[in-house]
């Protein structure tokens, strides 16, 4: 048999396939990088060595280039092929301006073992949170070394302050740290203002009426954990309502009549509150005439600052804005009303009101009341009548204003007439002035509201209570005698009297007070007088007329008194009797304060005595 060769006995065919393939391929990466292996193996260096040197020459080389191309290869590896890190971002993307909400950012490493990780989160400066900023003006957190696979997560809560509907982003910064080399990451998220916890309303009447006060609110509530400051609502009227006043909490607001705005200087956090608004609507129409009928609103809008939180620069963020509609309508009821213009203290004052409906519809339920004011009114014992159709309607005072007889209907044109009688007290107040006013409203079916009447007034004065006295003395306080003569005055022989006359006035200030008497024929005048007020008592012979005239009387509680001597020599006809020593004795004056004309007559002056013989 021959001897196998080399080639044959490497073969190996009796191997099986897959161990024959494995040992060809090794074979042939032996021969490619280690060729003097295979060759020495083999015997082809046997007389030909110089061949070793070349293939040593050429593994060297090839195991060179081999070495090389995988140290760039690991070498790119570590220096130019970035780690690889995953952020995701768990937050609303719509928030509510003010109110906290929570936001974490998840970051995930999915390559190679990272350093020094940390999480730099970039909000607008509108954003407020207890987690304190670093001097970037970022909230910072530092993660540390993450492993491949390892999760965490930078947690952060806060409130974000806008304008409603506008749009805010926040920029999330990662850096970590690889092969001595700093990377970053950004990811950014957006917050879309879709609400606000401040929390705004107006509240107005559903109908007013032309020519009437109103009454409307601002209601607010700061339902955030802020303090919200300069708070400033925004107002919007009609061009024909004319503000009055604006207050809060009972304190008068200014209202900039430029920018038709009021602020509060501050609303706390969870607070609410309201700011009361007055005004009257411009009447452009003849209020007789039903015309003008229509609908309009209120609006306001609201911006505040955030407290503490723009201390350099503030801003102010837009809460929204809202509106209140309502209905404007004319009068639909008219009234004129008289009254006593001046009545004595403890006399009735007499009231007419005449009530119209001036609109184009039948008005229901007409309710009318009535108020006094005046410290001699007696409203508890006032009443009220009026004629509906065939039947006379009454109401009676009680402790509070009348009120007066309904009307079931009022026909548009129609009228009615209601008569009031009012009592009164008699008092010593000085100038009083007693004022009735009728207000009331009716229903009117086409606005399905009640529309208020414009209230009417009547003013009556009182005049003042003047009394007067006259009387005769002989004798004075103390018994002692005054007079001369015998008295009783005896028949054919004179006495001298004196002749007293008291006045006193109580309410008002009076003019032009004259007292006036006249002297009988067997009464003579001796010229002796005195007064406390006024000018002297005069007696005119040729009508044997005395008077006593005081320009100005002021009113006090004391008795003004001024008397007069005569001498009575009486006939004897007149023994047996009292005659009369004057004629009647009468006060006239002008009221200063009602300008009325006042008149007393206190009778003639009597001898207390009869005359003897």
């Amino acid at each position: 048999m021959n001897k196998p060769t080399s080639k044959q006995k490497f073969h190996h065919k009796h191997l099986p396939t897959f161990t024959r393939h494995t040992k060809w391929l090794g074979w042939k990466i032996l021969h490619l990088y280690f060729p003097f292996v295979i060759h020495w193996l083999t015997d082809k260096y046997e007389g030909r060595r110089h061949h070793l040197v070349v293939d040593m020459i050429y593994s060297l080389t090839t195991f060179f280039l081999l070495a090389t191309n995988l140290g760039i290869g690991v070498w790119y590896f570590l220096y130019y092929t970035p780690a690889d890190i995953a952020a995701n971002i768990m937050g609303p993307t719509e928030v509510v301006s003010g109110k906290d909400f929570d936001l974490s950012v998840l970051t995930e490493n999915t390559g190679r073992t990272i350093h020094n990780a940390t999480v730099d989160v970039y909000f607008p400066k509108n954003f407020i949170s207890t987690t304190p900023k670093s001097e970037k003006g970022a909230y910072h957190f530092f993660l540390g070394e993450l492993s491949r696979g390892e999760l965490q997560n930078a947690d952060l809560k806060g409130a974000l302050f806008g304008n409603l509907d506008d749009e805010y982003t926040a920029r999330i910064v990662i850096s970590y740290q690889w092969a001595g080399k700093t990377q970053e990451a950004v990811v950014v998220h957006r917050f879309h203002i879709k609400n606000t916890t401040f929390k705004l309303g107006i509240d107005f009447p559903s109908t007013v009426t032309y020519g009437f006060p109103l009454e409307g609110k601002i209601t607010y509530k700061n339902k955030s954990n802020y303090e919200q400051k300069n708070v400033q609502f925004v107002l919007d009227f009609p061009q024909d309502f004319i503000p009055q006043s604006f207050s809060y909490q009972d304190k008068p607001l200014l209202f900039n009549t430029e920018q038709q705005t009021v602020t509060l200087e501050q609303v706390p956090a969870h607070t609410a509150g309201r700011v009361i608004i007055t005004g009257i609507f411009n009447e452009s129409v003849d209020p007789r005439i039903l015309s003008g009928d229509r609908k309009s609103d209120f609006t306001v809008s609201a911006r505040s600052e955030v407290a503490d939180l723009f201390l350099q620069t503030p801003t102010a963020f837009f809460h929204g804005k809202t509106l209140s509609a309502f209905s404007i309508v004319t009068p639909r009821l008219t009234a004129s009303l008289t009254a006593s213009a001046v009545v004595d203290f403890g006399r009735t004052i007499n009231a007419r009101a005449i009530v119209t409906n001036v609109g184009d519809v039948d008005l229901q339920n007409v309710k009318l009341q009535a108020s006094f004011t005046g410290e001699a009114v007696q409203n508890s014992t006032a009443r009220a009548q009026v004629l509906d159709g065939a039947t006379w309607l009454s109401s009676n005072g009680g402790s509070g204003n009348l009120a007066l007889p309904v009307l079931p209907v009022l026909l548009k044109g129609e009228s009615r007439i209601f008569n009031i009688y009012i009592p009164t007290a008699v008092l010593d107040t000085q100038q009083a002035v007693s004022q009735i006013t009728i207000t009331g409203f009716g229903y009117s079916p086409d606005v399905q509201a009640d529309i208020p009447m414009r209230a009417v007034s009547a003013e009556t004065k009182y005049q003042s209570r003047v009394s007067l006295l006259a009387s005769m003395l002989y004798y004075g306080p103390n018994g002692e005698e005054i007079g001369y003569g015998p008295y009783p005055p005896q028949a054919e022989r004179p006495t001298a009297l004196r002749l007293l006359l008291r006045m006193n006035n109580i309410n008002n200030p009076l003019h032009n007070v004259t007292i006036k008497t006249q002297l009988p024929p067997e009464v003579e005048w001796t010229g002796q007088t005195s007064v406390a007020a006024g000018t002297t008592i005069y007696y005119y012979p040729e009508n044997r007329t005395v008077e006593w005239h005081i320009a100005n009387l002021p009113p006090q509680s004391e008795v003004y008194g001024g008397q007069f001597e005569v001498r009575f020599t009486p006939n004897k006809g007149e023994t047996g009797f009292k005659p009369h020593l004057t004629g009647d004795v009468i006060l006239t004056a002008i009221d200063g304060f009602t300008n009325g004309f006042i008149s007393k007559n206190a009778g003639p002056i009597v001898l207390k005595d009869t005359v003897t013989p």
